[in-house]
């Protein structure tokens, strides 16, 4: 992934390549199935966490940080928490069976997801 210079472009990047690989991956369409190996500390779910969750929970944090400190983000940002507001509805869209993730869902989440951190959209 390429730098944008602005957090929301690299969220909205990052946002979608992980819609994308969820989607359109074995590595996604198997992500219902590890859930329950990953809750239970399995050593399956141990690597498929390692491999494919915590790389880009990282990506994301670095991100945060990096918003941060070109003043985009308050610097008392909870970055974790951060994270979690970003890929959380992503994976939960994922794991509803039936629940389709419309072309525009990673932009409208970076927004949503920005404006409760109180960053003015790009239109202001």
């Amino acid at each position: 992934m390429h730098p944008t210079g602005s957090v929301r472009g690299d969220l909205l990047a990052l946002a979608q390549l992980f819609v994308d690989l969820l989607l359109n991956t074995t590595t996604g369409r198997v992500l219902p199935r590890m859930i329950g190996e990953i809750a239970t500390g399995s050593p399956l779910g141990r690597r498929y966490a390692d491999s494919v969750i915590r790389p880009r929970r990282g990506l994301a944090a670095e991100l945060f940080r990096r918003g941060m400190a070109r003043g985009e983000l308050p610097p008392d940002l909870n970055v974790e928490l951060a994270v979690d507001a970003l890929f959380g509805p992503i994976i939960v869209r994922r794991l509803l069976a039936g629940e389709r993730i419309a072309d525009d869902f990673a932009e409208r989440l970076v927004h949503g997801v920005l404006h409760g951190l109180g960053v003015p959209s790009p239109e202001a």
